[in-house]
């Protein structure tokens, strides 16, 4: 496809998300990204109990759960901000007013209709709301989610101790040669005791950083009941703010082709329904669900043939090329299917390679079989 090699820095960060989630001895969560939804991108701290019921059923009635979106997941504010933690018990004391009946019963409501919850906390003094944490509390709180029903744990980064700060400045954008200013202020929370990057060859799993996550990952581990441990790419923008059709498409084909969790952070009530076919692309999701190892360029194997993404990063349409011979697992003498995943159709047999129009800021989803091996399908 023309620049395939110079693609392959996005192979690695498919693996670095998703091994970033917990995969316990006790079941299968993690082994896959998370597909589901998340409060925080549309409601921020205006949640209750309702929102999260009505989204629930939403996801059901939108048919959405049936292509495998199942947890409902808090997240900030869920606590309550003055009371923090409760003097016999030590454990986190919910927000009475948005969660009257506890968050164990809205668990419960959840499991019934066949979804999971789940739910926020940060690895610091203060969540990023300013409401309780969990840094030094990882064993009650892990004990107290449990207890709860709680299936899924997102763990975030924010007001960190001092006593806590890295020796070194975390900057991994210069890792592949970018040419980002360590000194400037990147809007992170400040955790290192240096402006500057950590010398090459230095060992991250030795950090500050990496022991205060470490904490909460056995505090979980130490359970019975199986919580997936989140650290990886958040939610979705997919419908929110000032994103094109055609922006909107890119980020989800891109987000399920780096096998990165796919939790919708949009609001379902009245979602415009080309929003919605996004989100509920059958091809996309099974290929972000498939368990074949995660693709090392912008193209990876399925149990249904070769899938290949090319995005447009122009202004303006483009015509693009992929080279059979440049794509792994291709081969430029044999003859091709393609097949566009966002439409469903054939789009015919080609050798050697073939050319498609990308709008700008769009993405072409593909799948590519060998002429009479079409995924299960005889051409």
């Amino acid at each position: 496809m023309g620049n395939t090699k110079n693609l392959s820095p996005l192979g690695l960060l498919s693996l670095a998300t998703t091994g970033a989630a917990l995969v316990s001895s006790k079941g299968s969560a993690g082994r896959l990204p998370a597909l589901g939804w998340s409060s925080w991108n549309e409601y921020g701290c205006d949640i209750n109990e309702t929102v999260f019921l009505d989204t629930a059923h939403l996801l059901i009635d939108l048919g959405l759960k049936d292509l495998g979106y199942e947890y409902i997941n808090i997240d900030d504010c869920w606590s309550d901000k003055e009371k923090r933690r409760d003097p016999v018990t030590n454990e986190i004391v919910v927000d009475a007013e948005k969660f009257p009946n506890g968050i164990d019963t809205l668990a419960d409501r959840l499991h019934n209709l066949g979804l999971k919850i789940g739910i926020y906390s940060n690895a610091g003094t203060s969540t990023c709301g300013g409401f309780e944490a969990s840094l030094g509390n990882e064993e009650t709180d892990a004990a107290t989610f449990a207890k709860w029903g709680i299936d899924y744990l997102k763990y975030d980064n924010c007001a960190v101790p001092e006593e806590w700060y890295d020796d070194w400045k975390y900057v991994p954008e210069n890792w592949f040669g970018g040419g980002a200013n360590e000194n400037q202020d990147d809007g992170e929370p400040v955790n290192s005791k240096t402006d500057q990057p950590a010398p090459s060859g230095y060992d991250w799993a030795t950090s500050n950083s990496a022991e205060r996550f470490r904490r909460m990952r056995d505090a979980l581990a130490a359970q019975e009941r199986e919580v997936q441990f989140s650290l990886d790419w958040d939610m979705l923008e997919v419908g929110n703010g000032d994103l094109t059709l055609e922006e909107s498409r890119s980020h989800f084909a891109l987000w399920a082709a780096l096998k990165s969790p796919l939790v919708i952070g949009t609001r379902l009530v009245d979602i415009k329904p080309e929003i919605l076919a996004i989100l509920a692309n059958e091809e996309l999701v099974a290929f972000n669900q498939d368990p074949t190892h995660p693709a090392e360029y912008w193209s990876g194997e399925s149990v249904r043939g070769t899938h290949v993404f090319v995005l447009n990063t122009l202004e303006v349409a483009a015509k693009k090329e992929v080279a059979f011979g440049e794509v792994p697992g291709l081969d430029a003498r044999r003859r091709y299917v393609v097949h566009d995943m966002w439409t469903g159709k054939d789009l015919g047999y080609f050798k050697g390679s073939f050319e498609i129009d990308v709008k700008a800021h769009d993405t072409a989803a593909l799948r590519i079989n060998e002429v009479g091996k079409c995924g299960g399908k005889h051409h």
